[in-house]
Order: C-alpha cells, then structure tokens, then sequence
C-alpha cells in the first residue's frame, strides 16, 4: 500500500512567504518533496544534518541532487539556522560542481554542433514546415513547446494557444505565444512577421482549410528535429545563436533572445553559451522557475 505523502510542514514555509513560489513551482517544489518523502519517511524540518548529507549523496545525478537539496534548505531556513547555513554552503560546492560539468559537456558541443553560417544557410534553403520552423528558432529563439501551433486566418477563441494569424491583407502575420514555458512570469508575447517567404509559406500550407497544424507529430521535439540542421534540438540551436552573439559582443541580441524566450540574461548565459566559465560573482536564479532550462 502506497504511502500517502503529508504536505503540511511545505505548505506552512509556503504560508509564511510575504510572496510564495507561483503555481508551476510550488507544483514543482511538491514533487521533490514528495519524492524525499517516498524514500524518507519522516517530517524534514527536524531531520538531522547527517541523515540528510547521507541520503543526497546516494544521488548520483548532480542536478537532480540540488534541487532535492534546495527542499531542506527552504525549510530549515526559519528555524534551524545552523542547519540552513551548512545547507547552504553545500549547495554551492553542488553548483561549483555542476558549473564544471557544464564547461565540459560545452568544450563536446562546441566541437560537433552546426556553426552559426550552417543553420542561417539551412533556413534560407528550407521550404514549407521546414522554413517555418528554423524561422521561428532562429528569429524568436523559442522552446519546442512554442511551436505546436496553428495557421489559421480566423482568430482562435482560446489566447491562451499558440497560432500564426494570417492578417486580412494578407501580407503579414501575427505570431502569437499564449503557452509556453513562462508565460505566467513573463505574459503573452506577439511577433508581427512581414517576410514575404514567411506569408507566403504559411498561406500555402493553409491552402483553402480553416486551419492546419504546423508540426505533424505530437512528440513536438522529435518533429523539430526533423526540420532543423543535422536535426539538431531547439537548445542546441539557441546555443549557437548564444555563442555567436557573445563572441559579438552583441549584449542588446542576448538580452532579446531572453526576453522572447522568457528567462533572465543569467540563465541565457550560464545554460546556453558555449564560452560559460565559472562565475566571479553569484548567478541570481529565477525565482519562478524551479526547474531548470
């Protein structure tokens, strides 16, 4: 019989925030507690530092490791402030750890993905879905999720979707992002799209139906791939973008590419560029996204 997992000692640190976690991470903080829980079966605010240390480093995946960490932190912050301060200076030899895991699987990528040229030249060369696709990736810089959408010519009744509107002149189009990621921190986001191959793309592919969907599988990575360089993933496609506008110097790109995919310039530049070095000073985390990119 499966256990039944007693939220109350979480949704009291909740309770006591002057702004608690939104929604999606609170959902998200849930889960890591629930499955602490499901391996320790007593409350964490009173578990001592040693049987803590001793359960994380039966975790292998670091990432994985922090997160779960973060849950006791959170809740021997108010109480317990030894515990909290030991807590904290573990985490950040986690994040020293993680930072050279992700300097070395950055030196790999760097070796083996697409240049910058390569996919500009790949979207120019595509038609159809295709152009579609690597236009959105390369201009918007969005996630996966961002492109399930549909081509219509009649306002969806749900904003909370994602389409491409095509304008009554028929010379332009309105992609609209009403579900993605971060849409509850960062709000619906509009892009007016005039590229004459663009418009003419999506009338095409609309032909004389009311609407048709962009990606004709419902696994939406696998379908990107299918059109992208070396079918290469969204994230490794914003990663060459990343890296070849911070060898540019080009800061007002980065933070463009930050705000039209919803997170901070921190995270673009220590999750997405290639040229991530350990940091002089602390990253300052998303408070609204307890999962990572």
């Amino acid at each position: 019989m499966t256990n039944v997992i007693d939220f109350t000692e979480l949704n009291d640190y909740f309770a006591s925030l002057d702004k608690p976690p939104s929604k999606s991470s609170q959902m998200a903080y849930k889960s890591q507690y629930k499955k602490i829980r499901t391996e320790i079966e007593k409350p964490l605010l009173t578990l001592p530092i040693d049987e803590i240390t001793e359960y994380l480093e039966g975790i292998e995946q670091m990432n994985t490791k922090k997160n779960l960490l973060n849950i006791f932190v959170m809740l021997k912050r108010k109480d317990y402030p030894e515990d909290y301060d030991y807590l904290i200076a573990l985490r950040e030899t986690y994040k020293e750890e993680i930072n050279k895991v992700v300097m070395e699987n950055n030196e790999k990528l760097e070796a083996t993905l697409p240049t910058f040229k390569q996919i500009e030249k790949h979207l120019r060369d595509s038609n159809g879905v295709d152009y579609i696709i690597n236009y959105i990736l390369f201009y918007y810089f969005v996630r996966s999720k961002d492109l399930d959408l549909i081509i219509t010519k009649e306002l969806p009744e749900d904003e909370n979707s994602n389409y491409i509107l095509i304008n009554e002149d028929g010379k332009s189009v309105m992609y609209h992002r009403g579900n993605y990621k971060t849409v509850k921190t960062h709000g619906m986001k509009d892009h007016l799209v005039k590229e004459k191959k663009f418009v003419s793309t999506c009338l095409t592919l609309l032909g004389s139906k009311k609407s048709v969907k962009l990606l004709p599988y419902k696994q939406a990575d696998k379908a990107i791939r299918y059109s992208t360089y070396n079918g290469i993933s969204e994230s490794e496609h914003v990663k060459i973008l990343v890296h070849h506008y911070f060898n540019m110097k080009n800061i007002n790109k980065l933070i463009k590419i930050g705000q039209s995919r919803g997170t901070n310039l921190n995270l673009i530049l220590k999750n997405y560029n290639l040229d991530f070095q350990l940091p002089k000073y602390e990253f300052k985390e998303e408070s609204d996204e307890a999962t990572s990119e």
